[in-house]
């Protein structure tokens, strides 16, 4: 099915319909906050309002770069939680389309490359930064499909499914929706799974 919810543009901010629900998982999990991550659903089609640990008011948001990030998107940060979206499932056949990531701060980064070209250069670079670890959920995928189309072996990572492989030996249940729910409570909606990143993205 189409892409639908509208994002803002790179330097702007706006709606994020289920993009970085994944991200803001991995990110809440591996640094242990307790609660809903805004990526945990479907955001309005406007800035979310939030309270953050010490009860300030915390605007919540989306940006959408097109071609790469930002530079310095994520200076200083240690971690960065990570996600990509392709036409299909198949290695060499189906393209990169969009990667999208978190820093855990509420907010979401999102890159709709330019295919097929893959000139991202900021991204490539946090990619391979030895200072920051990449968090994945089933991250042998996106893995490779980065060392494919954008020529980088990413590293340092942490896969929270092998976490979960290791950690929760009691069950065979490893997939984000179900991980999600067992350890932070949240029922993941899985309506959305087909969407067509191919396309421009509109604001």
């Amino acid at each position: 099915m189409p892409y639908e919810p509208p994002l803002a543009r790179s330097g702007g901010s706006g709606p994020g319909g289920g993009i970085g629900r994944r991200a803001g998982f991995r990110c809440q999990w591996l640094n242990g906050r307790e609660g809903s991550s805004p990526f945990l659903g479907t955001i309005p089609l406007y800035n979310r309002g939030a309270t953050n640990s010490a009860g300030a008011q915390q605007t919540l948001a989306n940006y959408l770069h097109e071609g790469d990030l930002p530079a310095g998107t994520f200076a200083g940060v240690k971690s960065v939680a990570i996600d990509s979206e392709t036409m299909g499932l198949r290695l060499g056949r189906d393209p990169l389309c969009v990667v999208q990531l978190s820093a855990g701060d509420g907010h979401a980064h999102v890159v709709k490359l330019n295919r097929p070209a893959y000139e991202a250069p900021n991204l490539k670079a946090l990619l391979t930064d030895p200072e920051v670890t990449k968090i994945f959920h089933f991250g042998r995928f996106d893995i490779a499909m980065f060392y494919l189309h954008l020529g980088v072996v990413t590293a340092p990572v942490y896969c929270t499914k092998i976490a979960s492989k290791l950690a929760r030996t009691y069950t065979d249940r490893h997939g984000l929706k179900d991980v999600s729910k067992e350890l932070l409570g949240i029922d993941m909606s899985k309506a959305q799974q087909s969407s067509d990143w191919g396309p421009h993205l509109k604001s």
